[in-house]
């Protein structure tokens, strides 16, 4: 008898955090969508297998900051990047297989300018301003072919460098995938990007740091990011995830 009153009581125990852990309160974002307005997305959990094998989404999401509001639209493919600094600007191209930079002098129709000047002999994938002098440039190295071990690249085959407004640039660092987004901190001295399933700071003294390895990230395909108090905000294929810098949480928001 003692042994089946004992029986009930864990039935109920169990019974009672399942209950309590399904009725968890979900993370809510708020975005605003063009033509729509302001709705409440709710995060979904995700687990690694989820990331693998979810139905394949139809879009990819740029998230950007206007005006303080979070704003979701359709991301645009581009195999072109510009980065505008003082007495010109580099024009990367990148199409897998094949890709450059350059850096090209203003008014350079005109022959009195000069020409433009082969900067870098690898495919482009992101670039940013610091300001009217400086920027990053993003480039994938592997020249389209890459060697892989239980999905982990084996080689360095990104590259992040200084691009600096007299024409010339410095290498930053190397990292196993090449940036798919990258965006300027608030504080104007600090940025991030976003690399393979990596997130990496760059701070003002351009440290090249990582800060966070989630496999997830790779499977969701960051195509945009966005930074505001605090949170990296990453658009990807079929919605968008939040990273919070100070605690180090991925949330995941769906859109479809």
């Amino acid at each position: 008898m003692k042994n089946r009153q004992k029986v009930r009581v864990y039935l109920i125990v169990f019974l009672t955090l399942l209950l309590l852990t399904s009725c968890a309160p979900r993370a809510t974002q708020k975005i605003f969508v063009p033509y729509a307005g302001e709705c409440a997305v709710r995060s979904q959990d995700m687990t690694l297998e989820d990331a693998k094998n979810r139905a394949t989404p139809v879009h990819h999401y740029a998230i950007t900051i206007e005006e303080g509001n979070i704003t979701a639209s359709y991301f645009e493919t581009s195999d072109t990047c510009i980065l505008t600094l003082n007495n010109g600007y580099f024009l990367g191209v990148g199409m897998h297989m094949d890709g450059w930079v350059r850096h090209f002098p203003y008014y350079s129709t005109m022959p009195e300018a000069g020409e433009s000047t082969l900067v870098l002999s690898e495919s482009a994938t992101a670039c940013l301003a610091y300001d009217a002098t400086t920027g990053l440039l993003f480039t994938d190295t592997s020249g389209g072919a890459v060697l892989h071990k239980n999905g982990i690249p084996q080689n360095n085959y990104g590259a992040v460098y200084l691009a600096n407004s007299d024409g010339t640039v410095d290498r930053l660092a190397e990292t196993p995938w090449p940036s798919s987004a990258c965006a300027l901190d608030e504080d104007g001295k600090t940025a991030w990007f976003v690399a393979g399933h990596q997130i990496y700071r760059i701070d003002e003294n351009r440290e090249v740091t990582e800060v966070m390895s989630d496999t997830r990230l790779h499977y969701l395909g960051a195509c945009s990011l966005a930074v505001l108090n605090g949170k990296l905000y990453i658009g990807a294929l079929g919605g968008f995830a939040v990273y919070d810098t100070q605690n180090g949480d991925l949330t995941w928001f769906p859109l479809e």
